[in-house]
C-alpha cells in the first residue's frame, strides 16, 4: 500500500501518490469555486500537508482521497475567510488571451498581444520564469519547488505576486496605448 510506502520514508511513494491524485485533486478544487492557479495552490498545499501527517505516522490509514479531499476543502474555506475584504487573485490575463481567439479584427488581436507581451517584458526574470512554466507549461507549485530548491508555498506566494504584477503592468500598457 502506498501510504505504508510513505510512512516508510518511500519518496516515489510519494511521487506515485500525486501522479495518482494531483489531477482529481485539482477537479475537486475547482468544484470548490477556486480559480485554476488557487487550485494549484490547494492542491500542492493539501498534498504537503497529508504527506507532512504520514510521514509523521498520522494521517488516513485506508483511502488516500477523501482524506486529501478533506483537506483541500479546508483549504479553501480558510482561504475564502482570509480572503474577505482583500483583492482577490484573477485570471483576467488568461481571458484577455482567451478572448483574442474569438475576435474578429486582426488587429484587436495583435494590439492585446502585444500588450501581454510588454507587461511580461516588464516583470522580474524570476517571475516571468514562474509565470511561463506553471500557466504556459503546466508545471505545478510542487514540482517548480524542486526545481528552485523552494518550498511549494513559496512558489505559490511567488507566482501570486507575479499574476498581480503582471495584471497591474498589463493595465497599464493599456491605459498607455489607449
Amino acid at each position: 500500500m502506498l501510504i505504508n510506502r510513505v510512512r516508510a520514508g518511500d519518496q516515489s511513494a510519494e511521487h506515485l501518490l500525486y501522479r495518482t491524485y494531483a489531477e482529481p485533486a485539482l477537479r475537486r478544487a475547482r468544484q470548490l469555486g477556486a480559480q485554476q492557479a488557487d487550485a494549484e495552490d490547494y492542491v500542492a498545499e493539501a498534498f504537503l500537508r497529508v504527506l507532512r501527517q504520514l510521514r509523521q505516522g498520522g494521517g488516513p490509514d485506508g483511502l488516500f482521497a477523501p482524506y486529501l479531499y478533506a483537506a483541500l476543502r479546508n483549504l479553501a474555506a480558510d482561504a475564502h475567510r482570509g480572503q474577505r475584504g482583500r483583492e482577490l487573485p484573477t485570471d483576467q490575463i488568461g481571458t484577455t488571451i482567451d478572448l483574442c481567439t474569438h475576435r474578429s479584427d486582426p488587429e484587436d488581436e495583435v494590439a492585446t498581444r502585444m500588450s501581454v507581451h510588454e507587461a511580461m517584458d516588464e516583470l522580474p526574470y524570476r517571475w516571468r520564469d514562474v509565470l511561463w512554466r506553471m500557466h504556459v507549461e503546466g508545471q505545478s507549485p510542487s514540482a517548480l519547488a524542486e526545481e528552485l530548491g523552494a518550498t511549494p508555498q513559496s512558489v505559490s506566494a511567488l507566482a501570486y505576486r507575479a499574476r498581480k504584477a503582471l495584471r497591474c503592468a498589463y493595465e497599464e500598457s493599456n491605459q498607455r496605448s489607449a
